[in-house]
């Protein structure tokens, strides 16, 4: 790609996916994936309907699971509008379904939202409940992907770890954690995709009660004190961290979903459906594991300068850590040997 980056023109941009064009390889064959990759990529920063179209080429190529084990696998659930609305017209329509619910009555105006499956729960729940009892004055919104009698006993267990956590340190028993039972429609394909999701399906529901919400993934750190960061990005309408240069090439790393801030006056816009709607058609596309990566993408360039803000100019109080890569091999052995819910 050369000295391509975000920041190029439409025109260098396209001279590059020309270029790529040129070379020729065998329909089908597996020396065309990564031509159709690259120039996709490139096609992306000028033209959605063009990238689209070669994307669909990958997705139609016979060795395209070899693209699900790599970096380019967001290909599979890159749409352009005109695919978008063929799948919509024809396909399920995807409304959040929320089987049971024990919501939590605050007058708290922000929430931390984190949606997860059950083993996600068990691995990272206790640290995400202390959290909570640490933060009185942002709730807690957790979404779990399961059938109710499942949510009823992890939520029961959970209760009884809050009640021994406000025995062991001595304080409270947070008020402010409200859990959601989410069933995954049958005709979902990419389960864990769905689970990484749901947070997104959800802010219609929570914006109408919350002034401002903090989506994030389950597994991140608390380093810092977020009261500040919520206080910050409170009127932010709709905010994610954005990759810059040469990464932002690739349209399923230029937004990243791990951390996502919205507020209420997002309401007044059409960002959400058509986040939800191109969320709706990737859940039925096997392997979309960056789908709400490429949903952002989307959404930023339909909403053009008045959808997304970057967040990266807002210090985020949480962190990556490799260490919790251990703590869910730990769960996996032990679980074996002791199976749970």
């Amino acid at each position: 790609m050369g000295t391509l980056s975000l920041d190029a023109t439409a025109d260098q941009a396209k001279a590059v996916s020309d270029a790529l064009a040129e070379i020729e390889t065998t329909p089908g064959s597996i020396e065309e994936l990564p031509v159709l990759l690259l120039r996709g990529q490139a096609e992306s920063l000028w033209s959605r309907d063009v990238a689209g179209e070669t994307f669909a080429a990958v997705r139609a190529n016979p060795h395209k699971d070899l693209v699900r084990r790599t970096w380019d696998q967001g290909a599979l659930s890159y749409f352009n509008d005109a695919q978008l609305a063929n799948e919509i017209a024809t396909g399920d329509s995807l409304d959040l379904d929320i089987s049971w619910a024990q919501p939590a009555y605050t007058d708290n105006k922000n929430a931390f939202v984190i949606s997860v499956d059950p083993v996600f729960f068990r691995i990272y729940g206790p640290m995400i409940l202390f959290n909570a009892q640490q933060i009185h004055e942002t709730d807690l919104v957790l979404l779990l992907c399961a059938d109710e009698n499942t949510v009823r006993e992890l939520v029961d267990i959970a209760e009884e770890y809050l009640g021994v956590l406000s025995k062991f340190n001595n304080q409270p028993k947070p008020s402010t954690v409200s859990y959601y039972a989410v069933d995954t429609p049958t005709w979902v394909t990419e389960m864990h995709t769905y689970y990484a999701c749901a947070r997104f399906l959800a802010l219609p529901s929570l914006l109408e009660h919350y002034e401002s919400v903090y989506c994030l993934d389950a597994d991140l750190l608390m380093r810092d004190d977020p009261a500040a960061f919520i206080k910050k990005t409170a009127n932010l309408r709709l905010s994610v961290p954005r990759n810059e240069g040469t990464i932002g090439i690739v349209p399923w790393r230029r937004y990243m979903a791990g951390n996502l801030v919205a507020n209420k006056t997002l309401l007044n816009t059409d960002l959400l459906e058509k986040l939800n709607s191109y969320i709706s058609v990737g859940l039925k596309t096997p392997f979309a594991w960056t789908l709400d990566q490429n949903a952002l993408s989307y959404v930023a360039e339909q909403a053009s300068n008045s959808g997304i803000e970057p967040l990266n100019r807002f210090p985020r109080p949480t962190k990556v850590s490799k260490f919790m890569a251990r703590w869910e091999r730990n769960y996996k052995k032990h679980a074996l040997a002791n199976p749970a819910i």
